[in-house]
């Protein structure tokens, strides 16, 4: 269901957000709001070798949080603002653990994510990495905008960040632009949320420390303009520590993940929930 026509089955793409919406012969993949009502989800849970997805004989699988994330996704309705900032760090190069690197993996999962993204989301990207002063150590790659009009130079933009790796982790003075400019954007009626992907330690010696900058998080955050940071710690060196405490400030959660199958699952997962 992809983008070679002579391995495209039924002649439905599920690669395009057009194509995962329409209708041929009678029958929707994609039903939103509707999970019951979507053909792709209903053989994606089924246990008929019939009418399964992936079918048995592609030797493909999904576990079962995967399944569980594409239904819930269907399923959701609220409206979410997202800002994806991912870690363009030199380790982000290294391996994890199915022969591409982290890098790679994270902007797979960040355009399946993309792809996904109803049209009334709104969502940004940035990518982050210790540069010398006067200049930022994140990037804005995509600025806050409704996916409608973003998703192309959302998608480029996703695909372009292996080529964008080097330097350190300049992880402190990130998150809290991050939250700050989510916070700018607030839009009343959306999960209003960060999402920070990270495989190392803060060591941006101009960043300050983590008590300063938890307590500017607890002091910037608006409980009546709520805006949470979800931290996604890939592999055995990231912070943690640094990054749970990050989350707990804002009301966002923290997710450590080794495996390559499960980054792609988590960033998605996030990246569509909101947390």
């Amino acid at each position: 269901h992809g983008t070679d026509p002579n391995h495209r089955k039924a002649d439905r793409r599920l690669d395009t957000r057009e194509g995962a919406l329409a209708e041929i012969d009678g029958v929707k993949a994609i039903v939103p709001g509707k999970p019951e009502a979507s053909d792709a989800i209903v053989r994606i849970l089924s246990t008929d070798a019939d009418e399964q997805m992936p079918p048995p004989k592609s030797n493909k699988t999904l576990t079962t949080a995967e399944k569980e994330t594409l239904r819930r996704w269907v399923a959701v309705r609220s409206p979410n603002q997202i800002l994806a900032v991912i870690d363009v760090s030199g380790s982000m190069r290294d391996d994890s653990g199915d022969g591409q690197s982290k890098i790679r993996v994270a902007s797979q999962a960040a355009t399946t994510a993309i792809i996904l993204m109803p049209d009334a989301w709104s969502a940004g990207l940035w990518t982050f990495s210790l540069k010398p002063e006067p200049a930022n150590d994140w990037t804005e790659l995509v600025p806050l905008a409704s996916v409608r009009s973003n998703r192309g130079a959302l998608l480029s933009s996703a695909q372009s960040m292996p080529g964008l790796v080097g330097g350190d982790t300049g992880l402190f003075s990130t998150a809290l632009a991050a939250f700050g400019a989510v916070s700018d954007h607030y839009t009343p009626n959306k999960v209003n949320s960060v999402v920070l992907v990270t495989d190392g330690a803060n060591v941006d010696p101009d960043d300050g420390d983590l008590a300063t900058l938890l307590a500017n998080l607890k002091k910037q955050f608006d409980p009546h303009r709520p805006v949470s940071t979800n931290t996604i710690a890939l592999g055995r060196d990231a912070d943690v520590h640094a990054l749970q405490q990050i989350s707990a400030a804002t009301g966002g959660r923290n997710y450590i993940v080794h495996k390559a199958q499960d980054i792609r699952s988590v960033i998605v997962r996030v990246a569509l929930q909101g947390g």
